[in-house]
């Protein structure tokens, strides 16, 4: 079976650790004897992003193809001029755009069987394009805070809506995610199936950590949405001048601000904040902490929590959506988003009953749910259902974009 993933983000060079779970997901099918290519949503650069131009070149509009461990790999990046005055303009520049590397990629590779996109805005709006043109079966997978939060904008809710209303099969990696994708669309079923964790790269260490001092690690873009700053004020209120310390990963805008933060309240010299990390360097940070700790307000699954579970540590987490359908009494600790002296209390429950928890049925427990081999069955059923319901008529032909 050929299978086709449209991601709304991707990793790059820029940012290579973006949508890694989409990339793993699809080396995980090609493992399991699926053909499979990546077509990455396209990309629409603004006007005001013409500053960061240095060549004349670099206004074309770029198209790449790459050969990622046999996964063909079709990139776009487009200038959207006229947003303005052309109502859905680069929307529609974006079809344009996708649609063209859709066409580059069956000439290339065949029809596939079945569409997979991840992300409504906009590789899910843009499997529906290509569903709607030729009639292949189409998956949706809802990642998106966004979708939970309330902070679409009206045209982004008309697009949610459409490619609800004319998708397949639509799945969302929580629960809490499932709920928010019902209220665009009441009629539709959909289904949770969460992210996949890679059990061969995500590994416990070699050595045991040390009881002392007592590590806890955290990793996330450092936005508001994390929750960091309830993080820093709940280990200041719970360890402040205590054999225990705090290590974030991640970078954004709030860093300067939670670093003060840390220095006022008295736990610079336990909090550590150690910028962008590798995907080997999650892993590092994972092996040599004793537990992860997640603060979001808003989280639709978790990624983090099922990494550091494959490592074979325990978690507290935030009841944020995501978390909720993964954290269980033998992996880890739930508390109230936002609620400080709630999440130091669990953080410190964590220390008391730390040798309560078993690394090695917490890992086991997770790859039975989120590992490879768990994934790929839920998605080979799911594909062979809705193939064996369509009959794919243009498989095989060169075709265009009309």
């Amino acid at each position: 079976m050929h299978v086709l993933f449209v991601p709304s983000w991707y990793q790059s060079i820029d940012n290579p650790i973006g949508g890694v779970f989409f990339r793993d997901q699809a080396l995980a099918l090609q493992k399991a004897g699926y053909q499979v290519g990546v077509l990455v949503a396209p990309k629409i650069r603004s006007k005001r992003q013409l500053v960061e131009v240095r060549r004349f070149s670099d206004i074309a509009v770029r198209f790449s193809i790459e050969d990622d461990l046999g996964l063909p790999t079709y990139r776009t990046c487009q200038w959207g001029w006229f947003p303005g005055f052309l109502p859905n303009g680069n929307l529609r520049l974006l079809v344009r755009a996708g649609l063209g590397s859709f066409v580059q990629y069956v000439n290339a590779n065949g029809f596939p069987d079945v569409v997979h996109a991840h992300g409504i805005l906009y590789g899910g709006y843009l499997g529906v394009q290509i569903h709607e043109r030729w009639h292949i079966p189409t998956v949706l997978t809802g990642h998106a805070s966004a979708l939970m939060n309330g902070t679409l904008r009206p045209d982004q809710r008309e697009v949610v809506q459409h490619t609800l209303h004319n998708t397949d099969k639509i799945l969302a990696v929580g629960p809490a995610l499932a709920r928010s994708l019902n209220k665009y669309c009441p009629e539709c079923i959909i289904e949770v199936l969460g992210n996949m964790v890679d059990t061969e790269f995500f590994i416990p260490g070699k050595d045991d950590v040390p009881l002392e001092p007592f590590i806890f690690s955290a990793v996330a873009n450092l936005l508001p949405v994390k929750g960091f700053d309830i993080l820093v004020k709940a280990f200041a209120l719970a360890f402040r001048d205590e054999p225990v310390r705090l290590r974030i990963g991640g970078s954004g805008g709030e860093r300067d601000s939670l670093e003060r933060l840390a220095h006022e309240l008295g736990i610079a010299n336990q909090t550590e904040f150690l910028g962008s990390l590798t995907r080997e360097e999650v892993r590092v940070l994972l092996q040599s902490s004793h537990a992860l700790v997640s603060s979001s307000h808003i989280e639709t699954f978790g990624v983090t929590l099922i990494e550091a579970m494959a490592v074979g540590k325990p978690v507290v987490a935030t009841r944020s959506g995501g978390p909720e359908e993964i954290v269980n009494a033998m992996n880890g600790l739930l508390a109230p988003a936002g609620d400080t002296e709630a999440l130091a209390a669990a953080m410190q429950q964590m220390v008391r009953n730390y040798k309560k928890y078993d690394p090695i049925q917490i890992r086991t427990d997770c790859a039975a749910r989120y590992g490879e081999r768990a994934i790929v069955e839920k998605l080979g059923e799911i594909y062979h259902s809705l193939v064996s319901t369509k009959v794919i008529s243009k498989k095989g032909q060169s075709v265009d974009a009309t």
